[in-house]
């Protein structure tokens, strides 16, 4: 990643209360008009089914450079204050 690309986290447990398959399609919609911008998905996988689904949608919207799923981090203070 490159320190001028715009990175958008989405911190919390893959879980259907978390909705990070919304997050995805919203990742594609701005990628659309800003194809530099990042997007990163921290946190504990919660609910098995969801955390196995996510980097399929995340393949099927051709989002693989865009979108990463870092699990759980205990660093999450200093990577959103670096973003």
């Amino acid at each position: 990643l490159s320190k001028q690309d715009p990175i958008i986290f989405g911190v919390g447990r893959i879980s259907a209360q978390k909705n990070f398959a919304s997050f995805v399609l919203v990742a594609r919609k701005v990628v659309d008009v800003l194809p530099a911008t990042r997007f990163a998905i921290v946190g504990p996988r919660e609910e098995r089914t969801l955390a196995e689904e996510l980097p399929v949608l995340i393949r099927e919207l051709g989002l693989q450079r865009h979108v990463f799923l870092l699990g759980p981090r205990s660093d999450v203070p200093e990577m959103l204050a670096q973003g």
